[in-house]
This record gives C-alpha cells, sequence and structure tokens, in this order.
C-alpha cells in the first residue's frame, strides 16, 4: 500500500505545482500590470500639467509681443514724430542754401 500512495501522489504533485505556478505567474503580472498602468498615470498628469503651463506662457508671450507691436507702430507714427521734433524746437524749412563743392582736399597748393 506504501507503495502504491506514493506513486499516486507524486502523479496529482505537479497538476497541483503547474496550477500553483500559473496562478502566481499571473498575480505577478497583474501587479506589474497595474505598476506600469499607475506609473503612466502620474507621467502624464506630470507632463499635461507642464503643457498647461507652457501654453499659459505661450499666450501671455503673444499678448505682451502683440503690445509691444502696437507701442513700435505708435513710436513710428509721423504725428507723434511731427509733434516730439516740434518740441525740440525743429521746424519747417524756410529757406534751401546749396554749398558749392569746394575740393580742399585735392588741391595741394590752397595752404
Amino acid at each position: 500500500m506504501k507503495l502504491m500512495s506514493r506513486i499516486l501522489i507524486p502523479s496529482l504533485e505537479p497538476k497541483f505545482y503547474l496550477k500553483r505556478k500559473i496562478v502566481i505567474t499571473l498575480v505577478l503580472i497583474i501587479i506589474f500590470v497595474v505598476t506600469i498602468e499607475i506609473w503612466v498615470a502620474n507621467r502624464l498628469s506630470t507632463f499635461g500639467e507642464k503643457i498647461n503651463g507652457l501654453e499659459a506662457t505661450k499666450y501671455s508671450l503673444l499678448l505682451e509681443n502683440d503690445n509691444l507691436k502696437n507701442a513700435i507702430a505708435l513710436k513710428k507714427s509721423l504725428s507723434l514724430n511731427a509733434r516730439e521734433s516740434a518740441y525740440l524746437g525743429f521746424g519747417k524749412i524756410k529757406s534751401i542754401i546749396y554749398l558749392k563743392n569746394d575740393p580742399i582736399a585735392l588741391n595741394p597748393n590752397r595752404f
């Protein structure tokens, strides 16, 4: 009888061992997949926050760029330049005086 029980028990043990191995492997795979999913969700939320910050910075820089373009256009306007030049003492030309070309540097006998 002892011989028979030894023969029957080893034949049942590999099936039980195989089932146990499959269950442990599945549990480890599930734990690994859940860990990866949590990590990916964390990375996505972090990158989403960074992207939102970059978009906010982009829109503020675009607004500042538009304000600077308006300021440049205002400074380039002819009416503003005319007012500022009048304030500094410049005015319209009343008479034009032409200067003759005097070749002093070309004539060595002049001095």
